[in-house]
């Protein structure tokens, strides 16, 4: 009897069937299989955090298209993947439908949102509030974008109470002149689990939960604007109230000095890591209402000093603040490197032979233990008071001038001249 086509189609068929059961089950006996579930779901989300969630550039939304063909490898990675909450708490915003089914497979885990917004009717943004309505599963939050768009993100965000890490950066090249205000409800609840707290051209009162009500954070960094300065009380008890506080970033922010607060005891910092900017008077009431430990990697930028007596009073108490826990002066500078232009200065050195890695061009040093950088930009000055700023760190600061063992310079403008070599040379004789 003669087989027709649908005869043998249906045997194909079976045969095919067949052949896909044997497979699964010669998969099944495979080592990868075997793990158990747990173990292969540490696995597939070890593929998610391939790149560090922490880089503070880093605002684009993780795409699934990067690890989703785990989902295609066999039918019990898809099952487990299917069943891995953490895989999918990292919401996708580029794709509404994404973001909707990755909410709904994510379950209960803390959710980290990541985007950049730059219209407040863009599907992105929409997907942005979507994700948002869960606040109390936040976990992590960084949005960078335009003040309008900012704002209708932040408007209905008032508690977060699993929320770690905080950035919002207003990225409009008007941002100094038209900061973000944050409205008046954002996290009026407070975030007491925060532990990472970046704020980029954004006005808030300094009075304001986020500020008071966080004793976790370990990481401060406030890029102000003139309208948002806290007053030097504010900034007291902010700092005072962040005990586990390690690096703290803080530029165009410092208060004026409060004649008020002249008998009040130094708060000490126990600091890896300080960057801040300001003019001399700034940094200098700041290192009186402040101590840091003499193993601090601190950067100091002073903006157009005007009097080398403002330099001094600056040097003198930044020393007296670095001391260590008996109080005594702070470690002598064992190794440093200088490097100076016409129109600027800067000085790195370390403790204890350690490696500093402070770049001469933007004073941003990397967290290393034990070292410290100081840069001063004066444009508006000439060479003769550059090189009597040049001469008082030389001599205020604690450098061992005898065990410098290398000396950068760049010198583009034909500053360093015949006798200022000599009184170089003269101080460091074992330069090699």
């Amino acid at each position: 009897m003669l087989k027709t086509y649908d005869d043998i189609d249906r045997e194909l068929s079976t045969l095919s069937e067949k052949t896909r059961r044997l497979r699964r089950e010669r998969n099944a006996l495979t080592p990868t299989c075997r793990l158990p579930p747990e173990v292969l779901s540490m696995i597939f989300v070890s593929v998610t955090d391939a790149e560090p969630l922490a880089e503070p550039q880093d605002f684009t939304a993780p795409r699934i298209k990067n690890w989703y063909p785990i989902l295609h490898v066999c039918k019990r990675w898809r099952a487990v993947a299917l069943e891995c909450p953490t895989l999918w708490n990292r919401i996708d915003v580029t794709s509404p439908l994404w973001a909707q089914e990755m909410l709904r497979l994510s379950k209960k885990a803390p959710l980290i949102l990541k985007a950049e917004g730059y219209s407040m009717h863009s599907r992105m943004t929409e997907t942005c509030k979507s994700v948002m309505a869960e606040s109390e599963r936040l976990s992590t939050l960084h949005l960078s974008g335009f003040r309008e768009c900012l704002f209708a993100l932040c408007l209905g965000l008032k508690q977060a109470p699993n929320l770690r890490s905080l950035v919002l950066r207003h990225c409009h090249w008007l941002a100094d002149v038209n900061a973000l205000e944050l409205p008046e409800s954002f996290l009026e609840n407070g975030a007491p689990r925060l532990e990472r707290l970046e704020l980029q051209k954004c006005a808030m009162s300094w009075d304001a939960p986020l500020f008071t009500s966080s004793p976790n954070v370990t990481r401060l960094m406030v890029q102000g604007v003139d309208k948002a300065r806290p007053t030097y009380a504010q900034l007291l008890r902010t700092l005072s109230n962040m005990s586990s506080l390690e690096h703290l970033h803080l530029d165009n922010v410092l208060p004026t000095p409060d004649p008020g607060l002249v008998d009040v005891s130094p708060i000490h910092l126990a600091l890896r890591t300080l960057y801040l900017s300001g003019t001399t008077s700034e940094l200098a009431s700041f290192f009186r209402y402040f101590s840091i430990p003499p193993t601090v990697s601190a950067s100091i930028t002073c903006r157009q000093p005007t009097r080398l007596e403002d330099i001094t009073d600056l040097l003198s108490t930044f020393v007296q603040s670095r001391k260590g826990s008996h109080g005594t002066p702070s470690e002598t500078l064992r190794s440093w490197s200088l490097s100076f232009t016409p129109n600027s200065f800067f000085l790195a050195g370390s403790v204890d032979g350690a490696t500093s890695r402070i770049s001469p061009y933007n004073g941003n040093p990397s967290p290393i233990e034990n070292s410290l950088a100081l840069t001063i930009n004066m444009s508006s000055k000439g060479s003769s008071f550059l090189w009597s700023v040049i001469q008082s760190l030389l001599h205020n600061l604690p450098i061992a001038l005898t065990a410098t063992t290398s000396l950068i310079v760049n010198d583009d403008g034909n500053f360093m001249e015949c006798y200022r070599w000599q009184y170089l040379m003269q101080h460091m004789p074992n330069i090699s």
